[in-house]
Formats: C-alpha cells, structure tokens, sequence
C-alpha cells in the first residue's frame, strides 16, 4: 500500500504592525492640504495684484446689496461712476498709496451690520474721488513766461 506522506502543519506568518498607523496618514494628509492651501492663498493675492478691480467688484458688490432707504438712485449713479473712474486710474498706476482711499474705505463699510445711509454713500464717492491722482492730462499747463527783452 502506498501511503502518502502528510505534510507537516505550518503555522501562519503573522505580518509585522504596521508603522505609524492612523496619525501618520492624517500628519501627510493634513500637510497636503495645508500646503494647497498656502499654494491658494498665494495664488489668490498675485493675481489680486494683477488684477485689483476684481476686489472692488466684490466690495462693490456688499455694498450694493446694503444700501438704505435713504439712498437715492443720484447717489448710486454717482457711486457707480466714481468706483468706475477709481479703477482706470488703478489701471493706469494714479492711485495715491494712503490708507484712507475709497478702496480700504469700501472694505470698512462692507463689513457693517445696518444699511449704508446716504451720508456714507457719500463719503464713500469722496474718498474714491480724492484716491484718484491727477493725471497729465488733467493739469492745465501753465502759459510760457514772457522774458523781456534787455533794452
């Protein structure tokens, strides 16, 4: 009779514990998305830079939606012209770098609880109007000097 040789029981490998484990992947996880998040950040400010009018378009935008009753639309026109005259003159670099431009001013006010008045409207045109640099353009040219002639 032939017998077959039974083949000795092997007892399972058991695997070495893992390494690191769950706080390992968050500290990668949570590191990458830190990391896309300053990329965003950076990315967000330099084109900001490039292109500032889109801000103001935002601002713009708060601002609008918080007007009062006592709002007139005279004053939202006049508003409307003065951000539109403020965002040539950014294009053309003739924007004073004070802090106390209609730019931050516009910012300041978005951030309100209650309703923009008329007064604030107001100041708002204002401050763009006085953040505008005057241009070549817009200064009148003086009249050449007359020199006499020596007698």
């Amino acid at each position: 009779m032939s017998s077959t040789p039974q083949s000795p029981i092997v007892a399972p490998i058991e695997a070495p514990p893992a390494r690191g484990g769950c706080l390992r992947v968050a500290l990668i996880g949570c590191g990458g998305i830190a990391l896309l998040c300053v990329l965003a950040f950076v990315g967000l400010m330099l084109y900001g830079k490039k292109n500032p009018g889109v801000f103001i378009d935002f601002a713009m935008t708060q601002i609008e939606s918080n007007y009062g009753p006592d709002v007139t639309e005279e004053d939202k026109k006049d508003l409307r012209a003065a951000v539109a005259d403020f965002k040539e003159a950014l294009r053309a670099h003739r924007v004073r770098e004070n802090g106390n431009t209609g730019w931050s001013r516009s910012f300041d006010f978005r951030g309100r609880r209650g309703k923009l008045s008329h007064d604030d409207v107001r100041q708002l045109i204002q401050g763009f109007r006085d953040a505008i640099l005057p241009g070549p353009s817009s200064t009148p040219a003086a009249p050449p000097a007359t020199v006499p002639a020596p007698s």
